[in-house]
């Protein structure tokens, strides 16, 4: 978890290290730090909160005083689940206006336990150990209130929040500082997602997110969009950024020259037309057999034609990408090709995907 640094309300604070625990911590108010952006310059600013169970305390309550609404969430030290424990949340400090309950145990110790509050106010948090005579133990608690407003994101983070049935969705502002793959990625269930452009357009159709062996991605030029996120419950998601530098020609008359045995990587963009096509050419001097490999991303289409010295399609020279559910094609000339210059021309065959390629001839 990361979150920005904001002011805390305890006497003990711990920045980046181990805290130190106080005698009498359920007598404060705890102020969670606010995560906003979560950027990893800021992450490494993070408050912690120490408190200890005594031999005859299994019961402690908490305050927690909230400036806005979001998801609070707390990631608790791993020694704390020695033991099993009940964690609930209150809207009130009679511990009458019951709100959420979470038990935990050592097979959870690495997920965060999540609060969703719906407005500003003091909650109370009840921690009640499941031991009759629990020894004395102390944990370090990372407190972060994640805000549910529309909000600018960056890359390399990961994003925690819910939206209530009345703001139906939460939209986060992403700036491409180059052409690239935006990449979003989510371990939880229910979380759709759907790219708009700088204007809250749609450019995509809604997807669900999946884990990040299988993110969603979006080839997109430099510029501003929006990313729209639904979900029924508190969810994560991880966002990053891959740019990429292509070099290809935009005609057959100035395709760019390529070499033997490099790779070479491009992309189709968001809404990017049919009729746009990437070119490259190589030149043979001698009679040689020639080996084309190409590899399309998953969510691509694209179509490559090769053609002859004469500038016409080679016969049987054009294919589509994935075929049969692959995404990779290996080609290999029956018989030597003549010497001159050939051309491969690669395009997109669906306007609203996108996606990137890689080939090489050898």
């Amino acid at each position: 978890m990361v979150s920005l640094c904001c002011s805390f309300a305890l006497p003990t604070i711990a920045y980046g290290e181990e805290a130190q625990t106080t005698e009498e911590p359920t007598l404060q108010t705890l102020t969670p730090n606010y995560a906003n952006t979560g950027t990893a310059t800021e992450s490494k600013k993070f408050h912690n909160w120490n408190f200890s169970f005594q031999e005859t305390k299994t019961v402690i309550v908490q305050p927690v005083k909230i400036a806005k609404s979001g998801v609070l969430s707390l990631s608790l030290s791993p020694d704390f689940f020695k033991n099993q424990y009940r964690i609930s949340l209150y809207g009130d400090s009679d511990l009458k206006e019951h709100l959420a309950t979470y038990y935990y145990d050592n097979t959870k110790a690495s997920t965060p336990i999540t609060f969703k509050l719906a407005k500003a106010q003091t909650y109370y948090i009840e921690i009640e150990s499941h031991e009759a005579n629990i020894p004395t133990n102390s944990v370090t608690v990372t407190p972060i209130l994640y805000g549910n407003s529309n909000r600018q994101i960056y890359a390399n983070q990961t994003i925690c929040s819910y939206s209530t049935k009345e703001q139906g969705a939460i939209f986060y502002k992403i700036v491409a500082k180059g052409n690239g793959i935006l990449k979003f990625s989510s371990s939880d269930a229910g979380v759709k997602v759907q790219l708009l452009n700088g204007n809250k357009k749609a450019i995509s159709s809604v997807s669900t997110l999946r884990n990040s062996q299988s993110p969603t991605s979006y080839t997109v030029k430099k510029g501003t969009y929006y990313l729209k996120v639904t979900s029924p419950d508190v969810y994560h998601f991880t966002y990053q950024f891959l740019g990429m530098t292509v070099q290809a020609g935009h005609s057959i008359q100035i395709a760019k020259q390529i070499s033997f045995g490099r790779t070479y990587k491009g992309m189709g963009y968001l809404l990017q037309s049919t009729n746009q096509a990437d070119w490259y050419k190589f030149k043979l001097y001698k009679y040689k057999k020639v080996a084309l490999k190409f590899h399309v991303s998953d969510d691509a289409a694209f179509r490559i034609t090769i053609y002859d010295t004469n500038k016409h399609p080679l016969p049987s020279g054009s294919f589509a990408l994935p075929v049969d559910g692959s995404g990779t094609l290996l080609l290999k000339s029956a018989a030597a090709w003549k010497p001159g210059t050939y051309y491969i021309k690669i395009n997109k065959t669906k306007q609203k995907t996108s996606g990137y390629y890689t080939f090489w001839v050898k």
